[in-house]
């Protein structure tokens, strides 16, 4: 076996060695045949008519003796691969270039479609999940409010599309009775929610019908990552009872492995009585039946609003309810973003596939003596034709190779990432569907690198192409307009590609320069959760949060302590409360009236740096014995006292429940004392926030977020920190450790990301752009030696020379702008859901990025242009 396999090569070696030297062969016949000709009177263009009519009809008859047609096929594909591939191996220097410009394009698309395949075509994990959707409430207010106990049951009663209604949200607790205790937060869910997403306990089981009623409540279901990282797996913890807020919970049960319907992973599942908390709010989740469309629910929980706003119209004025599917929820924020950046990489790999095409081009016609050899042996254009597409998609299929080995490191790194902003990172894989779309953009870019320089070849004039070191041949001014085309094209591309980063970058600089209206700087941040307590006052969380302030406040570096229930960036305990002047009527367009309503203490706004505006901020003496008092921001003083001071002005604000327990509000009078600047509340693009702030010291709540200003690096502290406040209550831990900072940072992550992926791909395109610009300038100076030469010879001045390549290459260049700039004014709009505080159609970023491409247009053509400009007439005019 392995000698015939031996022989087999040698005679495939030997028979390429014979194709050569007859090839060699037949161009020297050929030759000898038009000199006799001359010789015999015929003119040098007879003679090769001639010889090309007389070698073309041996071809014509070996060709016609063939009699299997598709073995013949098969043996000539077979003979371009062979050929092809022996081609390429004898210029490894240009197959090198071809094949990492091709990897980088290939591999960055494949890279980001499947990113695109894992958040935007694969359905979510499990079972029919198509079918899932979140039940939202539209009010004047809102566009997504949640329900409370008794809507739920209402609609569990009335609704007919729906298989199940389950209900849950997030509610934070504190795990004892391990080292260390651990501030959580737990997932508090209907009993039904794990069927609703057709779930299977991994160990034990799930919760049972019943056991989200009162008295049966006290179960626990922990998640697979949590019971792996906190408890090592052990199966032993199902059946044991943990302390959660120093209540006993029996674990029944473990998840199974990535479960995750909404994204995150609480650490516990704890079972919702929805009759607790009629009043409260929650996120309610729903299986549609078979065959029942979102349109046809949504129409009926349209007609479901209706009755309940008819029935009670206190409770459900304005309320009406809609479905979102859940894929959407889970995709919504993602899906701009990853389009936009599949646009950026096509633009890539379009670039990619005109520079390996102009580099098809030139090394085409070093090739046109050759072409033409075989068309006067009678060979077909379309053959020719073949052999360049073998070749281009052999080319492509070795860069489609080297970039899926890219896309595998580039999906692998962002399943790490989680600051990218976009949902479902973690799916991230190469599937069928990526190599599928790999395979094909092998093929795309095979076609598209082959076919303009395979029609500009094979439409050469092959009885001049048969000169030896001729100058000119007839496709060498159309090879040299589809060289230029591709080049115009290639600039153009380049522009759209840098010009949209250039647009995202000024956005995200933009952003980085706003004034959040506090200094997030040397803060470090945590949360704590105080046990539930009788005090229908919540006098004891004062007095326990002023004693684990005063412990923190003398630590070194430790400037200020401040203390809120909701930082600016969104991390806390959210409340939206009516804002009411007292002896005012509510203004006719007060339906947008809303303000955060933050409960600080004291040293908050020093803490922040939030500058007072007028009066006084809160002190120790603002406490139960008192009369209220409330500090409003400037947008609410603008809004509701536009032609004098508020202070002392009387608001109607709400007081809070101090154990969080929904429904215990009412109303109270509370005399203005201070105005504070605005801040920005989880988007730096938010205008016009108001905000009341109530002092803790006549307000007392479970839930603090704390805010310690240091000197230094405010991490350090969080070990001491920790000591501090285990010294007010061993199993009390801190929570959400993170400096303000960090949490700052999100707040522009996705448009930090947009910048950083753009700018990625623009330089990259920029790079190909400039080593295209550069070789068909090097290629066309080499083509021009000969007739630099005279010029030279004839007493052209070398500037002369170097100013008529450097116009050349300018025309090309200001070409492909204009061009670039036409494409630009329509492909950017889709960017302006993605920009703050630059236009789409920005003058500006026009002028810098026509100008960079300018500049590296004229720096590619610099060198070949100094090239031509130094080369010794003599040489030249000897080469030829």
């Amino acid at each position: 076996m392995l000698n015939k396999l031996r022989l087999r090569l040698r005679a495939l070696f030997f028979k390429s060695k014979m194709e050569d030297e007859l090839q060699a062969e037949l161009q020297f016949h050929l030759e000898r045949e038009i000199e006799e000709k001359i010789i015999r009177g015929m003119t040098p263009e007879e003679a090769r008519c001639a010889a090309i009519r007389s070698f073309g009809g041996v071809e014509r008859v070996k060709e016609e003796s063939r009699e299997v047609r598709g073995v013949r096929l098969l043996e000539e594909v077979w003979q371009d691969l062979r050929y092809g591939a022996r081609m390429l191996l004898k210029q490894p220097g240009f197959t090198l270039i071809a094949v990492i410009t091709l990897a980088l394009g290939i591999g960055a698309n494949t890279a980001i479609f499947s990113v695109v395949n894992a958040v935007l075509l694969r359905p979510l994990p499990g079972d029919e999940t198509g079918r899932l959707v979140v039940i939202w409430g539209k009010t004047p207010y809102s566009d997504k409010e949640g329900a409370g106990g008794d809507t739920i049951k209402e609609w569990r009663k009335q609704a007919q599309s729906f298989e199940q209604i389950e209900a849950g949200e997030g509610f934070p607790y504190t795990l004892t009775g391990v080292d260390p205790p651990e501030s959580i937060q737990a997932a508090v869910v209907t009993a039904g929610y794990f069927s609703l997403h057709r779930a299977q306990a991994a160990v034990g089981r799930l919760f049972l019908p019943g056991e989200d009623s009162a008295g049966r409540d006290h179960v626990a279901v922990l998640d697979y990552d949590y019971w792996q990282r906190r408890f090592g797996g052990d199966p032993a913890m199902v059946g044991k009872t943990i302390k959660l807020n120093k209540e006993d919970y029996l674990v029944v049960g473990i998840t199974p492995a990535g479960f995750r319907p909404l994204g995150g992973a609480p650490p516990f599942y704890l079972p919702l009585a929805l009759e607790k908390y009629n009043n409260a709010s929650f996120w309610v989740y729903a299986r549609l039946k078979p065959g029942v469309t979102v349109g046809q629910a949504n129409a009926e929980m349209a007609v479901i609003s209706q009755r309940l706003q008819a029935a009670d119209p206190k409770n459900y004025q304005d309320f009406v309810a809609y479905l979102v599917p859940l894929f959407e929820l889970r995709v919504a924020q993602s899906r701009t973003v990853l389009l936009l950046l599949f646009g950026a990489v096509a633009l890539v790999l379009l670039i990619a596939c005109a520079n390996v095409a102009n580099l098809l081009l030139s090394r085409g016609a070093a090739r046109r003596q050759e072409f033409a050899i075989r068309l006067a042996l009678g060979a077909s254009r379309a053959r020719l034709t073949r052999q360049m597409m073998v070749e281009s998609l052999t080319l492509a299929l070795a860069g489609g190779g080297a970039g899926l080995l890219l896309a595998l490191w580039i999906g692998s790194a962002l399943g790490k990432v989680k600051w990218l902003g976009i949902s479902r990172l973690d799916e991230v894989n190469v599937d069928w569907r990526a190599l599928g779309f790999n395979l094909l953009g092998v093929i795309v870019t095979g076609l598209l690198c082959s076919v303009g320089p395979a029609l500009v070849i094979t439409r050469q004039d092959a009885s001049r192409g048969l000169e030896a070191g001729g100058r000119g041949f007839a496709g060498s001014r159309t090879q040299n307009r589809t060289r230029h085309a591709v080049i115009v094209a290639e600039i153009a591309l380049t522009f759209v590609l840098l010009y949209a980063a250039g647009l995202v970058t000024q956005s995200f600089v933009r952003m980085q320069r706003v004034d959040l209206g506090y200094d997030p700087h040397n803060i470090l941040t945590f949360g704590i959760t105080l046990p539930e307590t009788s005090d229908p006052e919540g006098r004891q969380f004062i007095a326990s949060y002023d004693r684990i302030a005063e412990r923190i406040r003398r630590l070194p570096s430790v400037k200020y302590v401040g203390l809120t229930n909701l930082l600016p960036t969104g991390d806390g305990w959210n409340a939206d409360m009516d804002i009411k002047v007292a002896g005012r009527p509510d203004p006719p367009n007060n339906s947008d009236a809303r303000a955060k309503l933050r409960i600080v203490n004291a040293d908050y706004f020093r803490a922040l740096r939030i500058p007072l505006l007028e009066g006084r901020f809160f002190s120790e003496r603002d406490s139960f014995d008192q009369p209220n008092v409330v500090i409003i921001s400037q947008s609410l003083a603008r809004r509701f006292f536009p032609d004098r001071s508020p202070l002392g002005e009387r608001l109607m604000v709400v007081w809070l429940d101090p154990n969080m327990r929904e429904g215990n509000e009412k109303l109270i009078p509370r005399e203005i004392v201070g105005v504070v600047g605005d801040v920005k509340q989880l988007s730096v693009t938010d205008q016009g926030n108001m905000e009341m702030f109530l002092p803790y010291g006549q307000n007392g709540a479970r839930y603090a977020m704390a805010a310690v200003r240091a000197e230094g690096d405010p991490l350090k502290l969080a070990p001491a920190i920790q000591r501090e406040v285990a010294g007010e209550d061993k199993d009390l831990p801190i929570a959400d450790v993170k400096t303000m900072e960090e949490r700052t940072f999100w707040l522009t992550a996705q448009s930090q990301t947009s910048a950083m992926t753009f700018s990625v791909f623009a330089v990259l395109g920029l790079l190909l752009s400039a080593i295209g610009v550069y070789g068909v300038m090097s290629y066309a100076v080499a083509q021009r030696t000969h007739e630099l030469g005279i010029r030279l010879a004839l007493g052209a001045q070398r500037g002369g020379v170097l100013r008529l390549i450097i116009l050349q290459c300018l025309q090309l260049a200001f070409a492909g702008l204009a061009l670039g700039l036409a494409a630009a004014l329509v492909l950017t709009r889709l960017l302006k859901n993605l920009l703050f505080g630059v236009s789409a159609t920005d003058p500006s970023t026009f002028a810098v990025i026509g100008l960079l491409l300018v500049f590296v247009a004229l720096l590619a053509c610099w060198i070949p242009a100094r090239r031509a400009a130094n080369v010794d007439p003599m040489i030249a005019l000897r080469s030829e």
